[in-house]
């Protein structure tokens, strides 16, 4: 049924495109359709949770890969990315999901890895997320760049549990990176920040400095600091990072409050708040694509990293 289901809708995107199959219309329905099943509406959309497979998994180091689609002899690019709790980080990979399988904002639908809400009975301010995963997502046809997407996701730092958790999350990545699962190197690594921080805190020193120490000190030319909740001025995060003679190559702004944000605006009173919010939330998906795509098309650029204190990442 859901072959058939998957093949209908190529079917009819090949008669509306005059024979011509679009890579990108065809990718997008796969993935509502093949790759997702459902798993809530919420502001009226479809919210679709990834079915990953899982390729390795131990739980004794909390560390797993995930995989989606099948392997290709495409190069890979792998992006390590870490942030405190609670600034959305969660959210941020899920807007690279959903960039990737080429869902639009007008589209009824919305791609998760992670549902941010899934521990109901844990304090807002503990992180959500113990296991370093590494999200591998093979190439198709209709994909933005030509290369396989690899996402690691770490636990957020600085929740309730303190300095002790955040070096057991230090220790975690190193030995997900001397496992490897066959990700022997990483491409960048991005600093999740709120765009408002007006300053560095005890923690991000820490974990910065961790990653200096895995790293190298050339970290400072492959970390990207990715601004979120972001708006349309400069981050105020870059002045307390360069008050903290933190280093980075580059940074991107995002405001992923448009992700699952209605697209629909109700009546049609053009002065009604609901279509200033649309339009907004609109704007700031706009904002999130294009940082996106120049994040992705510079990794496309970038030469793998490897960590001469504990060998190729």
């Amino acid at each position: 049924m859901l072959a058939d289901k998957v093949q209908q809708q190529i079917t009819r995107l090949t008669l509306v495109t005059g024979g011509q199959q679009d890579d990108k219309e065809i990718l997008k329905q796969r993935a509502k359709h093949e790759f997702s099943k459902f798993h809530q509406y919420k502001q009226g959309l479809e919210v679709r949770q990834l079915n990953m497979h899982i390729k390795h998994r131990n739980m004794a180091d909390q560390i797993q890969l995930l995989t989606l689609g099948k392997d290709t002899n495409k190069p890979t690019k792998i992006i390590l990315l870490v942030g405190a709790t609670g600034t959305g980080k969660t959210t941020l990979i899920n807007a690279m999901v959903n960039f990737i399988y080429g869902v639009e904002f007008s589209d009824d639908f919305r791609l998760i890895l992670i549902d941010d809400k899934n521990a109901p009975n844990r304090s807002q301010v503990e992180s959500q997320t113990d296991l370093i995963t590494a999200y591998a997502f093979y190439n198709l046809p209709g994909m933005p760049f030509d290369y396989n997407y690899v996402l690691i996701d770490t636990p957020g730092f600085g929740d309730t549990r303190g300095i002790q958790r955040d070096q057991e999350m230090i220790n975690q990545l190193k030995n997900f990176l001397k496992q490897g699962y066959g990700i022997d190197q990483v491409d960048c690594v991005g600093f999740v920040t709120a765009a408002s921080a007006s300053r560095l805190t005890q923690t991000q020193r820490y974990v910065y400095d961790g990653l200096s120490s895995m790293f190298g000190k050339d970290i400072k030319d492959y970390i990207y600091i990715m601004a979120t909740f972001a708006d349309a001025k400069p981050p105020a995060v870059l002045a307390a990072l360069k008050e903290a003679l933190v280093n980075y190559a580059g940074y991107y702004k995002f405001n992923n409050s448009a992700l699952l944000a209605s697209n629909i605006s109700i009546g049609n009173d053009s002065d009604s708040d609901d279509e200033d919010t649309t339009h907004i939330c609109k704007l700031f998906w706009e904002m999130g694509c294009r940082s996106l795509t120049k994040f992705f098309k510079l990794l496309g650029n970038l030469s793998c990293q490897s960590n001469s204190n504990q060998g190729s990442v």
